[in-house]
């Protein structure tokens, strides 16, 4: 009885959810290479993302709608060799 009550539950929240319309989504991403194998560095090593999406008015009657994205954020890359030569001056 209470498997049937919970799949009703979720079957009935998910109809509600589906009938929402957002017009604007905020995105944050966090990626490291690290979070896939602790032992091995390859070439990306990691990078953060800021991303704000939003859709706009109908501007013509070919097209709808327009979806304008604005994002901020970094990668960052580890070198294929990682070695620094040092030269010491007399």
């Amino acid at each position: 009885m209470k498997q049937k009550i919970f799949l009703f539950l979720t079957l009935y929240s998910f109809t509600l959810l589906s009938q929402q319309k957002y017009s604007k989504e905020f995105n944050f991403l966090n990626d490291n290479d690290l979070f896939i194998s602790p032992t091995q560095d390859r070439y990306y090593t990691n990078g953060v993302l800021l991303t704000y999406r939003y859709l706009s008015q109908k501007t013509s009657e070919n097209i709808e709608k327009k979806t304008f994205e604005i994002q901020l954020g970094h990668h960052m890359y580890t070198p294929f060799k990682a070695t620094v030569n040092q030269y010491m001056r007399s």
